[in-house]
């Protein structure tokens, strides 16, 4: 159960830091 959650919170890791660099290259390019 615990294991679940942390392979969760890894892929919400995972898709912030890929929406953080997507959001850093737009304000960039601005």
């Amino acid at each position: 159960m615990s294991e679940n959650k942390n392979v969760q919170d890894t892929h919400i890791s995972e898709q912030m830091k890929a929406l953080h660099g997507a959001l850093i290259r737009v304000v960039s390019r601005a």
